[in-house]
């Protein structure tokens, strides 16, 4: 894939770039019954705006984990203002840099969802791995909506890939369903999948996220690269709706390791 359209959002500073926005982080933060002393660790970390939410007030071990060196520059600008201390390490969600059985938690945001199958079962392989027994994995994840047509599916991600570099949802026809047997061939536990009621999306979050509002409208060359996005935006949500509506659902999906 190609991850310019995610550097973009980097230099931006973008926060709450999955779907359902900061209600679908608040949901996924109660789905996690954090406890105090826990390790927890966020894949696909970002700009690091799910992490300030995670760690704040709490008494826990949080960290980061990204592979954009783009994404952890901005993640680092804004947890500078945090007290609470926030590790950031570079690393790929195929292979985590942790130790087995060395975490209480482990969270995504849009992360798994848009990857092929074959790089999700990975993925899901190494957080089994990297999670104590007991430990609970909780993702907030875009799925492919149940009857949508194996050439549609196609046809978005091809126009997905043109425009973003990235697929609009997996590259076969993964439902809830097929997301839960695939976590559940790795050795968890599905405790539930529920579907995320969506919220209106916002491309930045309160607080230090006004000073990225403003440098993507000040610097020439942000502000270009946005036009040239929403427009691509506009067409992708114009193509979706001429399949018959919404193609995809959000799900929360949270999963145990067993004992």
């Amino acid at each position: 894939m190609n991850l310019a359209y995610l550097k973009h959002l980097a230099r931006l500073g973008a926060a709450d770039i999955h779907p359902w926005g900061a209600a679908g982080t608040a949901a996924l933060l109660a789905a996690l019954e954090l406890q105090p002393g826990m390790r927890v660790v966020e894949l696909g970390c970002g700009t690091g705006q799910s992490l300030r939410r995670l760690a704040a007030g709490r008494q826990m071990t949080v960290v980061g984990v990204e592979l954009l060196p783009e994404m952890l520059a901005a993640a680092r600008e804004r947890l500078a203002s945090e007290t609470a201390a926030v590790g950031l390490v570079r690393g790929r969600g195929e292979w985590l840099p942790l130790a087995a059985n060395s975490v209480d938690r482990v969270a995504t945001e849009s992360v798994l969802g848009f990857q092929d199958t074959a790089t999700a079962a990975r993925m899901l392989a190494e957080i089994w791995r990297v999670l104590r027994p007991g430990g609970l994995y909780v993702a907030n994840e875009a799925v492919w909506r149940g009857g949508v047509p194996a050439e549609v599916v196609q046809a978005i991600n091809e126009r997905s890939l043109a425009d973003f570099g990235l697929r609009h949802a997996a590259d076969a026809v993964w439902t809830a369903a097929e997301w839960q047997q695939a976590m559940a061939a790795v050795g968890f536990e599905v405790l539930s999948a529920e579907i995320m009621r969506p919220e209106p999306r916002r491309d930045m979050a309160e607080g230090p996220a006004r000073l990225y509002r403003w440098r993507g409208w000040l610097h020439p060359g942000l502000l270009w690269q946005r036009w040239q996005y929403g427009r691509r935006l506009r067409r992708h949500a114009q193509l979706a709706q001429g399949y018959g509506g919404e193609v995809i659902e959000g799900r929360l999906f949270v999963v145990r390791k067993g004992k």
